[in-house]
């Protein structure tokens, strides 16, 4: 682990990472959705500028979470700041996941995240305002769907594709 933060906002941030990892992993949108502002942006693996929670959700989790599994951020070697009102913070970490190939063989897919995130006030929960996540080098980019989605994610522009970008 590497901070600057206080024990407890260190805590509290990776609580929160923590928590949207459990999303991630049970394909739980609408958990994840309530870690988030409504006005987020973020960077994606799969999409480049997101507007919006809605926009976030559509292009880039239901792309991407149902064509990977055992997702999980490294807490342990996370790095996280805190403003000195502790009303903003942001955090890096590194994830693993597997992928899947169009034949089904499964590829380590590691790749590395930062969030910022802000609170009403220092006991107030973390709601995130910035997402930015990327695959690792060398790592593919295209996982095909290995387990059941709620709403299954297609790719856009591509009608009838079962290829997910990772």
């Amino acid at each position: 682990m590497t901070t600057m933060t206080a024990s407890e906002d260190h805590d509290s941030l990776t609580g929160w990472l923590a928590e949207w990892g459990e999303c991630i992993a049970g394909l739980d949108f609408a958990r994840a959705r309530t870690l988030f502002v409504p006005e987020v942006v973020g960077f994606g693996t799969w999409s480049d500028l997101l507007v919006g929670l809605d926009d976030l959700e559509a292009r880039q989790w239901r792309a991407v979470w149902p064509a990977i599994a055992g997702f999980r951020f490294d807490l342990e070697a996370s790095w996280t700041e805190v403003s000195p009102d502790r009303r903003l913070g942001h955090l890096a970490a590194g994830w693993t996941s597997t992928g899947s190939h169009e034949g089904g063989a499964a590829f380590e897919r590691p790749g590395r995240c930062t969030v910022t995130l802000r609170r009403a006030g220092a006991d107030s929960p973390w709601l995130g305002t910035h997402t930015h996540f990327s695959l690792n080098r060398g790592t593919p980019a295209v996982s095909y769907p290995s387990r059941p989605s709620p709403d299954p994610a297609r790719v856009p522009g591509e009608p009838g594709s079962d290829r997910i970008r990772s």
